[in-house]
């Protein structure tokens, strides 16, 4: 049973790892891809707009943050059943343990706050549905 917990949670710090990498990767790419149309008409995106998609490495931090949480109750129901088996520092890194995946969530909400507020900020929203995009075409097109 321990191997097989061993080769879960390594399987699961090499996906951490790899998605990581990965959205270190598609930012990069994106980045040069921008840097080389720039010599285009079309401008480049500001780096901040990075920072409103959703990328596969929140996904993993809350998939890390949910089984972090359910192995620590587990092991908490495990401890409160039988007492005597476990030494008594055994506690504190429970506490630890739940103390770490609470800040791990609260820092990804203040990741969120911060990504809200900047963006209620530069005015960054979706496209307005009552305005079409090329409404001066046709606007042109009535007057000419």
């Amino acid at each position: 049973m321990l191997i097989a917990l061993a080769i879960f949670g390594s399987l699961v710090g090499l996906f951490a790892v790899g998605a990581a990498a990965a959205t270190g990767w598609v930012y990069f790419s994106a980045r040069k891809k921008a840097v080389e149309n720039q010599s285009e008409i079309v401008p480049a995106q500001p780096p901040w707009n990075w920072f409103f998609r959703w990328t596969i490495a929140d996904y993993v931090v809350i998939l890390l943050f949910g089984l972090g949480l359910v192995f620590l109750l587990a092991d908490l129901i495990g401890v409160a059943q039988d007492r005597d088996l476990y030494p008594e520092f055994h506690y504190p890194y429970l506490v630890c343990g739940f103390v770490f995946s609470a800040m791990g969530m609260l820092l990804s909400a203040v990741r969120l706050a911060i990504v809200l507020r900047l963006a209620s900020r530069l005015g960054v929203h979706g496209r307005d549905a009552d305005k079409p995009e090329h409404a001066e075409h046709a606007k042109q097109g009535v007057q000419g």
